[in-house]
This record gives C-alpha cells, sequence and structure tokens, in this order.
C-alpha cells in the first residue's frame, strides 16, 4: 500500500471514540421510540402513540414539527418512500402515512391483507419487475408480500412521480 494511500485511509477513518453525539430527543416527545426513517431534513418516528414526525435540519438542535404527528394503534417500524411512510402497525397491518407535507402527516389508509397480516413488526418497499412491493416481516404469518404499484394500473396513476398505493 502507497503512503498517499495510507494518508487518505487513516485521514477519512471514523474512529468511534471521536464521534459525539450532537443531540437526543425523549419523553415527553417521544414515548418509547420503536422505530426511524429520515428523508432529508426529517426525521421519521415511531413511537408507542405512532408516527411522529421531526426537523433534524439542525443536527444539533432537532425539534418536533407543530402538526407532524399521526397516532396509530400499535406502530413497530417505519420506511419511508418520496411522499407514504409505511408503518409496521401490529395487529393492524401496515399503515400508509402521507407525508408530502413532512410537517403535516396525514393518515391514508391501512392493509391488512383481508386478516392476512396482523403482527407486523417491520417494512420494507422494493422494486421487482417494474412493480413496487412492500416486504412486511409479520411475527404471526411470516414474510408477506403486498404489491403496492403495478405497471398494469391506470397509466395515468403509473405515470405520477409518486403513485398512491393500491390496496
Amino acid at each position: 500500500m502507497s503512503s498517499l494511500t495510507k494518508r487518505l485511509l487513516s485521514s477519512t477513518s471514523i474512529i468511534p471514540s471521536r464521534q459525539k453525539l450532537p443531540a437526543t430527543i425523549g419523553a415527553p416527545d417521544l414515548d418509547d421510540p420503536r422505530g426511524i426513517a429520515v428523508q432529508f431534513r426529517y426525521a421519521f418516528v415511531v413511537d408507542r402513540y405512532g408516527l411522529k414526525t421531526l426537523d433534524v435540519a439542525d443536527l444539533a438542535h432537532p425539534k418536533m414539527t407543530d402538526k407532524g404527528r399521526v397516532s396509530l394503534g400499535d406502530a413497530r417500524n417505519v420506511y419511508v418512500a418520496r411522499t407514504y411512510a409505511y408503518v409496521a402497525d401490529g395487529r393492524f397491518g401496515v399503515s400508509v402515512v402521507d407525508v408530502e407535507n413532512p410537517e403535516r402527516p396525514h393518515y391514508d389508509q391501512m392493509f391488512g391483507g383481508n386478516g392476512q397480516m396482523n403482527d407486523a413488526y417491520d417494512v420494507k418497499i422494493g422494486m421487482v419487475a417494474g412493480s413496487a412491493f412492500a416486504f412486511v416481516a409479520d411475527g404471526m404469518y411470516g414474510l408477506r408480500i403486498w404489491q403496492i404499484v403495478s405497471p398494469w394500473d391506470d397509466a395515468a396513476h403509473f405515470s405520477r412521480i409518486q403513485p398512491a398505493p393500491q390496496s
């Protein structure tokens, strides 16, 4: 290894003992936080009461947004894809929250798979063969896969930048 390579590696490596924790948010703002997703300047956190939005543009001073709360029944984890937050909502399945305006999120829809999804612990969104799917870890039923967008949907719906999920 050249001396230049060694210097570059040593100057760019992250040494955990030198890192600092710029801020902490806890009770009463967050009660038993369970999952987090970050998109641009916002952090979306699920806790005992549902989904909450934090403005993290200034990491030394993160703050709760005034209207950034959506009450949910059993929120366990969250995944944000563009303008929707998909919340693994335990016994209820997957709650979909519209976060186009992150400071004023609102409940959009629930997907429970006709009773076949009732212990949702985690959810991730992925593209497979031109379609978008929600991959849901369900403690009772295992991995559940929900097709949320398909190229065979209405062409006007599918061609939008962020098509709404279809249940």
